[in-house]
């Protein structure tokens, strides 16, 4: 017999090794210059209770070892792991409002929904070759970064290039830094198709999805599309999702499944399985699977999001083999104010199947140009929203 749904929120009703917040983040932390003697006995006790990877023995002079001897250890064995002071929270964010990542050694900017970038007419990744006349190629990721970073009232001159096409002389765009607020959830237009974005997992995802892809008629005030899944197949983007919160992608997954429906299994270093089952809260109604656009960027909480819709017949995945990182990290604070960072479990889907190392394999392959192809993106949509509205 199925052990309880979990209930969605109650972090009491965890056993108490799972209640340290775990995500599922690819991007690893910042790095921290601070150096100060790590409270190593500590950290010690942790890994060996915990950590997925970090398992004795240890060096013989560890207690004596500072923060970046420690943290080279720990990365050596676990390249989520880091350790190091916690980086002050930024509430008021000002900046371009994008999304800065190299591929294939090329550095690309994803705009932000009402970010500067996406003011200055960018509403699509565009490939980055030079700021404020610099060419930026190879240079360091945190090198671009800094470049980009200029205070509220100056102006950057962005030399770019649309996705998919070569630039002899790249297009010139001048941009304000503004402030912003990073939405995870937002809806986008894919040629003539309404796709929502999901750029990441919060506690704000399910209620954001309810809202949606709800079937109640919305206020005659309402600016946003309405995406009803009884009427035809709603399209998720994932192409970006690097990640998120664990707990929150567990709780967006049970709002498509059916009460007691396995969602997801913990197996942690002393091969112990804990699964989570869908909850009978409210559900999503629908008539026709989700699509998903899924690309090698799509990791962690996203192909997990992904290999369970499409285990449950819920959703058809499109696109690229994602990247396969199905790992969940966590996080401790130690007693001198540092966070220690490490990989804590392995998630497995549905039946115990393993997606770490190995990624998620769409029912429709498209390769890297074909996945980033607006046009021809739009014209598969269609023909698949077609299919699946055709009765058989």
């Amino acid at each position: 017999m199925k052990p309880h749904a979990n209930p969605w929120g109650n972090w009491r009703a965890l056993p108490r090794r799972w209640l340290v917040v775990s995500s599922l983040w690819l991007m690893p932390l910042l790095s921290f210059a601070e150096e100060r003697l790590a409270p190593a006995d500590e950290i010690r006790n942790i890994l060996e209770n915990q950590s997925l990877y970090i398992k004795p023995p240890y060096p013989d002079n560890w207690n004596n070892w500072g923060i970046s001897q420690i943290k080279a250890h720990l990365q050596a064995v676990d390249k989520w792991a880091s350790l190091g002071m916690p980086p002050a929270k930024n509430v008021n964010m000002v900046g371009i409002g994008a999304d800065l990542y190299q591929q294939a050694g090329n550095y690309w900017l994803l705009p932000y929904e009402d970010g500067a970038l996406n003011y200055a007419g960018i509403d699509d990744r565009v490939q980055l070759l030079r700021v404020d006349n610099q060419d930026i190629q190879g240079m360091k990721l945190k090198q671009v970064a800094a470049l980009l970073k200029k205070p509220l009232g100056q102006t950057l001159r962005l030399g770019i290039c649309p996705v998919n096409q070569f630039c002899d002389t790249p297009q010139d765009i001048v941009v304000s830094p503004q402030p912003y607020r990073f939405t995870p959830v937002q809806v986008k237009q894919l040629g003539q198709h309404h796709v929502i974005n999901l750029l990441t997992f919060t506690a704000q995802t399910p209620k954001r999805l309810r809202q949606l892809l709800s079937t109640k008629k919305p206020p005659k005030n309402h600016s946003e599309p309405q995406l009803d899944p009884m009427r035809q197949p709603v399209i998720i983007d994932l192409r970006d999702n690097w990640g998120g919160d664990l707990m929150a992608t567990i709780e967006t997954l049970g709002i498509f499944l059916l009460p007691e429906d396995e969602i997801v299994s913990f197996k942690d270093k002393h091969q112990q399985i804990m699964p989570f089952y869908a909850s009978d809260d409210d559900k999503i109604a629908r008539r026709y699977p989700l699509l998903l656009l899924v690309s090698q960027r799509t990791a962690s909480a996203g192909e997990i999001f992904a290999g369970v819709l499409a285990y449950y017949g819920v959703a058809i995945i499109i696109g690229e083999e994602t990247f396969g990182k199905c790992v969940s990290q966590t996080q401790a604070r130690l007693r001198n104010g540092q966070l220690l960072y490490f990989t804590n479990v392995e998630v497995l889907l549905p039946e115990k199947q393993r997606c770490h190392d190995i990624g998620i394999r769409p029912q429709r392959v498209l390769d890297h140009h074909q996945i980033y192809d607006q046009p021809l993106l739009s014209e598969i949509l269609t023909v698949f929203i077609a299919r699946e509205k055709t009765p058989p």
